[in-house]
């Protein structure tokens, strides 16, 4: 505290620093530890400049002074730190190489979802901890960084590590992993519709009882807008089946593709109420193709009207409908031509 406070007050000239020894800037960084680091953040700065000085305990410590105001400068100082500590050792820290480098990973992670930029230093701080880790690094961080390595044009290698968290059968992220890996298949064209298929219905099998409901969510929406493309009433059946799985709920987009399906099925007002579920869920971002379908459901007014069902709910359903995406539509690019008609 009272270096400190002489470092504050501009009394701690490069004399004085020259005289501390390392041990005195490790009892120094041990005392500040215990404490709060971040009050200390620009005399630890200071001291850290000094090669001497730059111990594992010393760079923790003031990797931690440094993660809220300068996050990126305490990455460094933890990498460095875990790289030195595996080389030397420092038992003052009290903490293995390890979790030094797992936790330079986690802040260059989060710092990466900031801003997609940190690209380079989350790579690096990744690959440290890969290396240190020996095979044995947490589950939690080897799998966010399989969006990280894919982000920043390491596909292969995000590729890769998939594979590996994949290929362990009782493996936390095991399934979620197997999902990454289909739906980059699909997307690069290097899967036929029917195999897609066919692995995407194995894949949600094996989330029965998974506490995960996302993944299975994910893997739904898949399955059924593959479904959707085949346009045939055994693919809309499956469709209609496969999204009232209780254990995903009323996710919006499977909503949406179950509205879909029964519009196409001929059941405009169930497909209708599914609509209506969407807009209860104040989900903005499915407004376009709502608008689109609604459209089909203008063209086909006086079908409808001649059927005899209970048109005036169906037409006071797609107007509460109408009404919602007209709220949304008119601050971006005004009503669409649809919603007007359905007013009329």
């Amino acid at each position: 505290s009272d270096l400190n406070g002489r470092f504050e007050a501009g009394r701690l000239t490069e004399q004085h620093i020259s005289r501390l020894s390392r041990f005195d800037v490790s009892l120094i960084a041990g005392a500040i530890r215990s404490g709060e680091p971040a009050v200390y953040r620009q005399l630890l700065g200071r001291l850290v400049k000094v090669e001497k000085f730059r111990t594992p305990l010393v760079l923790y410590v003031t990797a931690a002074a440094f993660e809220q105001d300068c996050p990126q400068d305490a990455v460094n100082y933890l990498v460095e730190a875990s790289r030195i500590q595996q080389s030397q050792g420092d038992r003052g820290l009290g903490l293995d190489t390890c979790r030094i480098a797992a936790d330079a990973a986690r802040l260059a992670y989060d710092l990466w979802l900031r801003d997609a930029n940190n690209c380079g230093q989350a790579v690096e701080a990744f690959e440290n901890y890969d290396a240190i880790a020996g095979g044995q690094m947490d589950e939690d961080i080897e799998y966010r960084f399989t969006a990280v390595l894919d982000s920043c044009g390491r596909g292969e290698n995000a590729r890769a590590l998939l594979k590996k968290i994949a290929g362990r059968a009782s493996g936390k992220w095991a399934i979620q992993a197997k999902l990454e890996l289909i739906l980059g298949d699909i997307e690069q064209g290097n899967l036929q519709p029917d195999e897609a298929l066919l692995r995407l219905a194995g894949l949600i099998d094996d989330c029965k009882g998974q506490a995960d409901s996302q993944t299975k969510t994910r893997a739904l929406t898949a399955y059924c807008r593959l479904l959707l493309e085949r346009n045939d009433q055994d693919s809309l059946l499956k469709i209609v089946a496969a999204t009232n799985d209780p254990d995903v709920g009323r996710a919006a987009e499977l909503l949406l593709l179950r509205s879909k399906a029964l519009w196409k099925l001929d059941r405009p007002k169930e497909s209708i109420d599914c609509l209506l579920e969407i807009i209860g869920t104040k989900d903005e971002q499915y407004t376009a193709e709502i608008i689109e379908l609604l459209a089909e459901m203008v063209g086909a007014l006086d079908k409808l009207q001649c059927r005899g069902d209970d048109f005036d709910g169906l037409l006071a359903g797609a107007g509460k409908v109408a009404e919602y995406c007209e709220r949304i539509a008119s601050s971006q690019a005004g009503p669409s031509a649809a919603l007007a008609q359905l007013y009329l």
